[in-house]
């Protein structure tokens, strides 16, 4: 047994967790590292000569957020599947070396 009563919850219960923590480095990079970026695309584009609208600032920032947010997810998948394939082991139903051959890529002798 785990903290949380069953293997079964903890593992979603980590799963979560790490997803929880994606979004929150996202915000992270989001507040100190993208704004920052896109402040010196407009002053750029100013100094240049170059108008910058609203519009074109925000569909910079939200495609780049968006990027990010995809890529939280595929992490988030690739923790739930590996957190899968791992219970799958444990319960014998698969064994590691099955799981392996699955993914293998070489041909059977």
């Amino acid at each position: 047994m785990t903290i949380f009563g069953h293997p079964v919850i903890a593992g979603l219960v980590s799963c979560v967790m790490v997803i929880v923590a994606l979004l929150i480095s996202d915000f992270v990079i989001g507040t100190q590292v993208v704004v920052p970026l896109l402040e010196q695309f407009i002053e750029a584009r100013r100094e240049s000569g170059e108008s910058v609208g609203a519009f074109e600032a925000i569909t910079v920032f939200v495609i780049v957020m968006t990027y990010m947010l995809i890529i939280t997810l595929l992490v988030g998948i690739a923790a739930l599947s590996g957190w899968v394939l791992s219970r799958l082991a444990l319960t014998k139903r698969f064994s590691l070396g099955g799981i392996i051959q699955l993914f293998s890529v070489a041909e059977p002798d």
